[in-house]
């Protein structure tokens, strides 16, 4: 199975009308998906409690796709028209061994761009090019990709 990148392709894959597997086997209504699990072991969609319980965001986990709401009630993500993964990979690909694989935007309007790196650059640097290039702030995040992953995230963004 290829990897799913966004939560919106695990939901037009998996739902089944309202209902979701979740990673521990259970099935639950949509409105309380907070993210899907991308991990091999264990994929599907998560609740809250599941998200807390395997710390998904404390970790910056590599598999982890939030569930991106267009509301103000739910979930404390919100889609944003304003930015685009496109553009800000387009922003900074003369750097051939970085990309960015997801961005959100929380209800403050700050961004934050998670990016995988197969080199070490400047991230101050990256975030005021894509600044100069785009008018979009945001805040680099590494995922913690292994060396692997790493290159081919980078490779198949080229």
């Amino acid at each position: 199975m290829e990897k799913i990148t966004t939560y919106a392709e695990a939901e037009k894959i998996f739902s089944r009308g309202i209902w979701r597997r979740c990673i521990d086997g259970s099935s639950v209504q949509n409105s309380k998906c907070v993210g899907y699990c991308n991990f091999s072991e264990h994929r599907g969609f998560l609740t809250e409690k599941e998200r807390r319980k395997h710390d998904c965001m404390g970790k910056n986990c590599e598999h982890y796709l939030p569930k991106v709401s267009s509301s103000s009630k739910g979930s404390k993500i919100k889609a944003s028209s304003s930015f685009d993964i496109k553009e800000l990979n387009e922003a900074i690909k003369k750097y051939e061994g970085i990309r960015i694989i997801r961005a959100e935007s929380d209800f403050s309007g700050n961004i934050r761009a998670y990016y995988t790196a197969i080199s070490n650059y400047d991230i101050n640097k990256l975030q005021k090019e894509i600044l100069l290039k785009t008018n979009i702030n945001v805040t680099l995040v590494k995922l913690p990709y292994s060396f692997e992953n790493a290159v081919e995230a980078v490779m198949k963004g080229r």
